[in-house]
């Protein structure tokens, strides 16, 4: 079997583990539980096999627990060339499979942000970064010159970690097109929608019925022969199990008994349950499980718990995973939570006791391994999450406090150094929760040592007012974006040193001492810089160039021109495509906007100017997709596009040659 995350999937064991219709994953052994949804099968099936006819967007949507990844999971483990043959056990049990695809991207996107999505999705069609970080628009620049349109699948979107983001991109992605006009890939989606989720509502509200399959419209009889079906497969046909499946399949499709649930994932669940504690094998014990029959997720995880310990970890135990983030939780610090945030006042539990618990729990989690081997754990499925953190109440404050309180320390500040990769990487995902977001930025050494990917997905997605905003965040914003081109990448030595001068030049000195005596191996003291940067114009976002007032999303380029009669201004090109001219003695005051081209936003990266072939003045932009526009300066009207250059356009030179203005492009390597 090929390593899942190997090929690039991310999280690619949800889509076998789902398909397989067994709580917990039951591996490739053994044989797939899949059964039902057989008119929504068919049709995707059907949909998937006839790339050149239909829509180019489906969207399966649903109730927690409805069976959407079970779907998507049974489409992705028969479609895909690298799964198809190792997961046959589980797909072939389906009524409708469809054939192999040609390429294909399938991708979990449960708490990951819009740079994995990218990055994986890339990745499994082979694209071409040609060394620079992936974009939506590279992505779809990328996707329009492929020979074959591909399937891109994505499940969870409503768990992904900025939702808003996600959508804009699967949007762009969606309405690519290729030269002769045909969609330049198919995609796939699994989501909850409904209030909770207002943008992803609204986009699937504004689809056709012909590209939505809602599996709560499922009619009740046939759901309910389904689940039937399915629990028989899950716990046998002996009479008494037969006539326990009936009774439960009516109980648990009646929407009045379970508003809000799906009545796949109840049915798993108490399937799960009865293999564990017995199949009823007498009239008493089948009469007795009829009226314990659950209809919702934490009707049965009540009836589960109820035939535990009362006194042991369990329940704290699941309580804590449910405050996992990504991947998973490491055993130490389920540990921690478990004794420190959610036992009861009387109750003392060792590390003993939470491992046996987690022995216990096993078919509620899934688990995956920490790049330093450490196991993670997790709650199989988004639904047991949404109950156990409400059955809780709100803990995200106590849990950000005891996962922090452990931590190394020297000369009362964390150690980040030496902190595990968990906190690392979800320190900042726990503070959001708990709303201790300043607590986290005012500590100088989190800067050095937070992953730039997950300081970025905060720093990026909360533009608080500049007149409300926490004076932590709104330094660690401005003094994170002067050189964040090389601040990313960097390790975290390097990465100290180029703050320390960037707080300087933003005039930080507290940050910037904080970040000299935090040094354990301090090789520069900044005593001066060569030149300041206006605190008030250095506003950090996305890429991390510098916002402009009133100009709301993120400048890649801010140069400096000299137009007619010598007029100087300053020219700031936007991860939207726009172009903003501005006076230089007026940074306030926008001169003019220039025409913004039609289609997916296609950042600016590089502006000059040019002498037109009438006398006007005009402002050449290259772009992240690598075309090159000509606009006119006075009127603000796109006078010209040319593409061919293949990768980015980083820096553009207008030449004076005989007869014409021409370009010269060099891309950066």
């Amino acid at each position: 079997m090929p390593c899942l995350d190997g090929l690039g999937i991310l999280d690619g064991e949800h889509f076998t583990s789902r398909a397989s219709g067994r709580a917990g994953g039951a591996g490739l052994a053994a044989p797939g539980a899949f059964t039902g949804r057989q008119r929504e099968l068919a049709m995707l099936t059907s949909w998937l096999d006839a790339p050149s006819s239909g829509p180019a967007v489906q969207v399966v949507t649903g109730s927690p627990g409805a069976g959407k990844p079970a779907l998507l999971g049974i489409l992705v483990c028969a479609s895909h060339r690298l799964l198809r043959d190792h997961t046959r056990s589980i797909w072939e049990r389906a009524a409708y499979a469809p054939s192999p695809q040609i390429s294909m991207a399938a991708v979990h996107v449960r708490a990951r942000g819009l740079a994995d999505i990218l990055a994986s999705i890339a990745s499994q069609l082979r694209l071409d970064s040609r060394g620079v970080a992936w974009s939506t628009a590279t992505i779809v620049t990328e996707l329009e010159e492929l020979s074959a349109p591909p399937l891109i699948v994505i499940d969870g979107l409503d768990e992904s970690r900025n939702v808003a983001d996600v959508l804009t991109a699967l949007w762009s992605v969606a309405a690519a097109r290729r030269k002769d006009g045909a969609p330049a890939c198919r995609l796939l989606v699994g989501t909850r929608s409904g209030r909770k989720w207002p943008d992803i509502t609204s986009w699937i509200g504004g689809l056709s019925s012909k590209n939505v399959t809602d599996l709560d419209l499922v009619d009740p009889r046939t759901q309910a022969a389904e689940i039937r079906e399915y629990l028989t497969t899950l716990i046998g046909t002996s009479p008494y199990a037969m006539r326990l499946a009936v009774a439960a399949a009516g109980i648990m499709v009646d929407y009045e008994r379970r508003p809000g649930w799906g009545p796949f994932l109840v049915a798993s669940l108490f399937g799960q349950m009865l293999l564990r504690e017995g199949v009823p094998n007498s009239e008493r014990d089948l009469t007795r499980l009829i009226v314990e029959v659950p209809a919702t997720l934490p009707q049965v995880l009540d009836l589960d718990l109820s035939t535990r310990d009362e006194s042991g970890p369990d329940l704290a135990v699941l309580r804590s995973i449910a405050w996992a983030q990504g991947d998973g939780m490491p055993l130490r610090v389920i540990q921690l939570l478990t004794r420190n945030a959610f036992a009861e006042v009387t109750q003392a539990f060792d590390s003993a006791d939470v491992i046996d618990a987690l022995d216990r729990v096993r078919f509620y989690l899934r688990t995956s391994v920490d790049v330093d081997g450490q196991v993670l754990y997790r709650l199989f499925h988004q639904g047991l999450v949404d109950h156990l953190r409400d059955r809780a109440g709100g803990r995200g404050e106590r849990v950000f406090e005891v996962i922090l309180a452990d931590r190394p320390r020297f000369n009362g500040r964390l150690r980040w150094a030496s902190a595990e990769p968990y906190l690392r990487r979800h320190a900042i995902d726990h503070a959001v929760e708990a709303g201790r977001v300043a607590d986290l930025f005012e500590d100088a050494e989190y800067l050095v040592y937070g992953p730039p990917s997950a300081v970025l997905s905060y720093l990026t997605g909360n533009r608080g007012d500049s007149t409300t905003e926490d004076d932590a965040l709104r330094r660690a914003r401005d003094v994170y974006g002067v050189s964040l081109a090389i601040t990313a990448r960097a390790e975290p030595r390097e990465r100290r040193q180029i703050l320390q001068i960037d707080s300087a030049r933003l005039g930080a000195l507290a940050l910037q001492r904080e970040l000299t005596d935090g040094a354990a191996d301090q090789v520069i003291r900044v005593g001066w810089v060569t030149r300041e940067v206006a605190a008030a114009h250095v506003r950090q976002l996305g890429d991390g160039h510098m916002l402009l007032p009133d100009f709301d999303d993120e400048v890649l380029v801010r140069t400096p021109l000299t137009l007619h009669q010598g007029e100087r201004v300053v020219v700031s090109g936007s991860s939207k495509g726009r172009l903003v001219v501005r006076s230089i003695s007026n940074l306030d005051a926008p001169l003019r906007h220039l025409a913004v081209p039609t289609g997916p936003p296609d950042p600016v990266l590089t502006a000059a100017t040019l002498r037109l072939p009438d006398g006007r003045v005009g402002i050449l932009g290259g772009s992240e997709s690598g075309r090159v526009r000509i606009w006119d300066v006075d009127s603000g009207d796109l006078l010209d596009t040319r593409s061919g250059h293949r990768g980015p356009v980083y820096a553009s030179v207008p030449l004076d040659l005989p007869g014409a203005a021409e370009t010269l492009r060099r891309r950066y390597e």
